[in-house]
């Protein structure tokens, strides 16, 4: 409650000043219950994004299965570490997913940069079809990764991939 308090400081004061001067918690109270449950669905929406990226790890690692292969080590980091970089932070809302330029993918990390450092922009092709192929990306001049499958299974409303609550989930218990 307290970032509640603190992050509408003013109001804060005005309604508890108001519950003084009117000798009644009630206005003091719906203010504070609000705050509460703009909290919980904050909170709801932070324990979603770190169940819906565990999820999507695991979804990665199953569709690669056994890593035999360099090219498959390679594609798996890839993969992964587009998906990081395609996560836009949006404050307390969840990430939402802004494609990476495919100009950038060579140097994403510091890792990609090591793995793509002695291959030609064949083998990065190569690489992204082979995550296009496996459903592990969209692709074009920029890429981006999480499947449109994982987005519409989740409780978000349909084709927004990850952002604020829809106007029905908020009218749920």
């Amino acid at each position: 409650m307290s970032n509640h308090y603190n992050a509408t400081r003013a109001d804060y004061y005005r309604r508890l000043a108001a519950a003084s001067r009117e000798r009644s918690p009630m206005g003091f109270v719906a203010y504070a219950v609000r705050g509460f449950v703009d909290e919980l669905r904050a909170q709801l929406d932070r324990i979603w994004a770190m169940q819906y990226e565990d999820r999507w790890e695991q979804y990665v690692y199953q569709r690669f299965g056994l890593l035999s292969t360099e090219s498959q080590r390679r594609r798996l980091r890839l993969v992964k570490d587009i998906s990081r970089a395609s996560m836009v932070n949006a404050g307390d809302a969840l990430p939402v997913l802004s494609p990476v330029p495919r100009s950038r993918l060579r140097l994403l990390t510091p890792e990609l940069a090591a793995l793509y450092s002695t291959k030609t922009d064949k083998t990065l092709t190569r690489d992204i079809n082979a995550a296009l192929k496996m459903g592990l990306s969209s692709g074009g001049a920029r890429a981006s990764s999480r499947p449109q499958t994982l987005c519409s299974a989740s409780p978000r409303s349909p084709g927004s991939v990850v952002g604020r609550s829809s106007p029905a989930r908020d009218a749920s218990p």
